[in-house]
């Protein structure tokens, strides 16, 4: 199964790679949330770690070609034709798909322990990445409301599903609202 990973990982960088550019910051995005993957996959030792780390490098794949629409969705459609040419088993295409369409916790809750995990470290890269404040940077040179305030809290409710990565990242979540609210203040 490395094989297989390897081959998503680089299907991932080739994806970015062919659009030209990477306005969602998936480049520092990814590898941030498989760091926080592998943290919760020590501590939850029976989720299938090849669903975990295919998942990383699918659950985003739909904001590339950049247009219209959820790109849960997107990303679930892109994963499902990738993964049914690796030619690996049924059971972990649908593990791999429901973490990919439910990473959000949107319209689909994630309902196995793989797709919790994907959700909530998802967020927690978030927390540990510069999104918020990149967020915020633009919604104030356009003078619109700060949407890296809901963004947080959805995060913040995400990495509740795990104990040990609230307690980790729970600091971290109060002082980037506090940053923010001083930022929201800043004159262009």
């Amino acid at each position: 199964m490395k094989k297989e990973i390897e081959k998503t990982k680089k299907f991932f960088y080739k994806t970015v790679h062919n659009f030209g550019s990477d306005p969602y910051g998936l480049l520092t995005h990814v590898p941030e949330m498989e760091k926080w993957v592998k943290f919760l996959a020590e501590k939850y030792t029976k989720a299938d770690k090849n669903i975990l780390m295919l998942s990383v490098w699918l659950h985003d794949i739909g904001h590339y070609p950049v247009t219209r629409g959820d790109h849960a969705i997107k990303s679930r459609r892109i994963a499902k034709r990738f993964l049914n040419d690796l030619k690996i088993s049924e059971e972990l295409i649908n593990g791999v798909l429901h973490c990919v369409r439910s990473h959000r916790v949107k319209d689909v809750k994630p309902k196995s322990l793989e797709a919790r995990i994907i959700a909530a470290a998802d967020s927690a890269s978030h927390i540990t990445d510069s999104m918020y404040f990149k967020m915020a940077k633009q919604d104030l040179k356009e003078k619109t409301n700060f949407r890296a305030y809901a963004k947080i809290k959805r995060d913040a409710r995400d990495i509740k599903a795990f104990p040990e990565l609230h307690k980790k990242l729970d600091k971290l979540v109060k002082k980037w609202t506090e940053l923010l609210k001083i930022y929201e203040k800043t004159e262009y």
